[in-house]
């Protein structure tokens, strides 16, 4: 975020705001430390740090970014109380590739300075090693990564070290540990959100707050100041890639499914991307990871072994094998290389959940390779173990087995209006052929899924709406954030269907 300019400079003087966003002038008079920032400022573009130029149609009426929980509290008390009040968004430490905290009517709350991460007493109900840590709201994952390394702990994350922690928990969290682990909202253990007038309240003296955390927490009933997490003492730890080409998809896709049929152990993690790559061409890429019960031999050579039982279900050799022992922050530095600020360019992106890769599924995804020229994927998620386990304490509810399934298309910035045209249609292709195909869950992953494509009730279920529309009402009555997720009051504004 320009870390090495002065942030000083930053600030748009009083007559730009007076010309560009005058309902925030006063906010700039009674908070002079808050930074307000304008898209005529200089140094606008390097904030604003939109890495999808589809969203650029759209932009905020400014970004404030406070640099402590008291200038949060100023915004926040003033843009409520405001007459009329000024809708905000919430941006935390992370990305959307959507843009959905860009919306042209709306101040835009930016967190990315509350990064702060303490370790506080073990969890009265968890194992004695368990410890409890608090994130500040702007923390990413490989930030929280490399602050846990010296401290013998390790913590539940995605495995794109730019995403940011508490929209990834509060929104689900699907991840390389998820079969040991559970989800993103199994390691929620407490969250203090601050309210329209100001208020701080702490989940521990809400339980349906903490409930509704764990699965539909995106600033829909205030800003997140803290959120607590379960964090674990580091394990011994076995992780690689394994690339295997595109012609050989009907022998990975269906013996890695075989392998789920069976039953998979909870200590494995195998996510995957499919791409093209000018040196391996079209390509499916298996995150493997392995989470050692403990630190005895015995339990790392298991996972070495299971990876043997993978490859001879598989039927091929991999072109690419790095698997071996490693730590998780290594194993993340590794995936975050040049991706831990995403991948600018022109996104399209979609998202369906299955219970299973059919031939059908994988037929579709033989017949449509990634586009070559930018950095184009399709990304498989896949939950098992803990993360199946119903948790009537958590509004997330999809338990079952089941795979995310997401095309990915990124032209370049300089790419021509037919490579644009190619890539978004190679992610429409590829959406509606499996929904055509009848393959799709009723169920899904509302981060990564459009925002056309995302309905409350079909993902969540009648009864949870009903849940987070009456805690929504009590907790925010004046719909000061109107724009959170997921959208269980409201449709999606003309804003986020703009470049759509």
């Amino acid at each position: 975020m320009g870390e090495s300019m002065k942030t000083t400079d930053w600030k748009s003087d009083p007559s730009t705001l007076r010309r560009e966003a005058p309902s925030l002038l006063q906010l700039a008079k009674d908070s002079p430390d808050t930074l307000i920032v304008t898209p005529s400022n200089p140094f606008y573009t390097s904030i604003r740090q939109e890495y999808n130029e589809y969203n650029r149609q759209t932009e905020p009426l400014a970004i404030a970014l406070p640099k402590s929980i008291d200038q949060l509290r100023q915004a926040v008390i003033y843009c409520s109380g405001h007459k009329p009040p000024i809708p905000m968004t919430i941006r935390g430490g992370g990305h959307d590739p959507y843009g959905r905290t860009v919306v042209s009517t709306a101040a835009q709350c930016d967190l990315r300075f509350l990064k702060w991460i303490k370790i506080l007493e073990s969890k009265p109900s968890s194992t004695a090693t368990d410890k409890v840590v608090a994130l500040g709201p702007g923390i990413t994952a490989i930030e929280m990564h490399r602050a846990l390394d010296g401290t013998g702990l390790s913590a539940a994350t995605g495995w794109v070290g730019s995403v940011g922690m508490v929209g990834w928990s509060c929104g689900g969290g699907y991840g390389l540990s998820s079969g040991a682990w559970g989800m993103g909202v199994d390691n929620i253990l407490g969250a203090k959100v601050m309210q329209a007038d100001g208020r701080i309240i702490d989940t521990r003296d809400d339980p349906d707050l903490l409930w509704a955390m764990r699965g539909a927490g995106q600033g829909n009933f205030g800003i997140v100041v803290e959120l607590r997490v379960r964090a674990r003492p580091k394990p011994r730890y076995i992780a690689g890639i394994l690339v295997f080409s595109l012609q050989h998809a009907v022998q990975v896709l269906s013996g890695f499914q075989s392998l789920v049929d069976e039953g998979l152990p909870t200590s494995f993690g195998g996510e995957m991307t499919i791409n093209t790559t000018d040196e391996l061409g079209p390509a499916i890429n298996i995150f493997f990871t392995w989470i050692c019960d403990s630190h005895s031999d015995t339990h790392a050579a298991d996972g070495i072994k299971f990876k043997g039982k993978l490859l001879q279900r598989l039927q091929v050799a991999p072109l690419v094998d790095t698997v071996g022992e490693t730590s998780i922050l290594a194993f993340h530095e590794t995936l975050s290389q040049g991706i831990e600020e995403p991948q600018h360019g022109y996104w399209d992106m979609a998202s369906l959940t299955l219970a299973h890769l059919t031939p059908e599924v994988i037929g579709i995804i033989m017949r449509n390779p990634a586009p070559t020229g930018g950095a184009s994927a399709i990304l498989v998620h896949h939950v098992h173990g803990r993360a199946v386990q119903p948790d009537v304490t958590a509004s997330w509810s999809h338990r079952g087995q089941h795979y995310v399934v997401s095309p990915c298309a990124i032209a370049p910035l300089d790419a021509s209006p037919r490579q644009k045209q190619v890539t978004r249609e190679w992610t429409r292709v590829i959406y509606s052929e499996i929904l055509q195909n009848g393959q799709a869950l009723p169920k899904g992953y509302w981060s990564m899924s459009r925002p056309q494509d995302c309905n409350a009730t079909r993902f969540y279920g009648t009864d949870t709406v009903r849940r987070l529309t009456k805690l929504k009402r009590k907790l925010d009555p004046s719909n000061a954030f109107p724009f959170g997720l997921p959208r269980f009051n409201t449709q999606e504004s003309q804003d986020e269907r703009a470049y759509l």
